[in-house]
């Protein structure tokens, strides 16, 4: 039982330090922007669908295809803010609230008409480490890898100038930049 109890421990630890990443995005949106992003989580699950695509139909690497599909996303995203957030940023929050649900429902729409709901994996291994009962994969310690340095760097730099992500919408003082711009990226 004990054995079980530290195995689970590991392994939600390192899954934990994955969805933190997701979280901080959001946090950092809410924060620069002041907006409640719904269409979040359906643009990360349509990244992990275009990695596995990658995977499966093109043999890529998962990790080089990772960083294409955070291109990809960074694109996605722009679009989104230059169709349905740039309209509402300054609106109400329930308006940007109602903006991106309505964008969250048209990807989860698109998602399950082109994928289906059946769930799918990357078969893909980097080995693992055995420490008493503990066995940690090499595939969760490299994503926890990135979600524990990206913790520990919260602070928002923008023109090299550090800042929390609260109240950044303002004009970047003597970086140049516009509010638009920011919001942007």
């Amino acid at each position: 039982m004990g054995n079980l109890l530290l195995a689970s421990l590991s392994d939600g630890l390192l899954l934990g330090f994955v969805y933190g990443v997701a979280a901080m995005g959001l946090t950092l949106i809410w924060g620069v922007m002041d907006v409640i992003n719904l269409s979040h989580g359906p643009i990360i699950a349509l990244g992990m669908f275009g990695v596995y695509l990658l995977f499966t139909n093109l043999g890529f690497n998962p990790y080089l295809g990772l960083l294409l599909m955070a291109l990809a996303g960074l694109i996605t995203g722009v679009l989104i803010y230059l169709i349905a957030v740039r309209r509402v940023i300054d609106a109400p929050h329930l308006s940007t609230l109602l903006a991106t649900f309505a964008v969250n429902m048209i990807l989860i729409g698109l998602g399950t008409a082109a994928f289906g709901t059946a769930p799918r994996n990357v078969e893909f291994t980097l080995g693992s480490i055995d420490i008493g009962p503990v066995t940690l994969l090499g595939t969760r310690l490299v994503a926890a890898g990135p979600g524990r340095r990206v913790d520990g760097r919260r602070d928002l730099r923008v023109g090299g100038l550090p800042g929390r992500a609260g109240g950044a919408r303002q004009p970047v003082a003597g970086a140049g930049l516009a509010a638009a711009y920011v919001d942007v990226i």
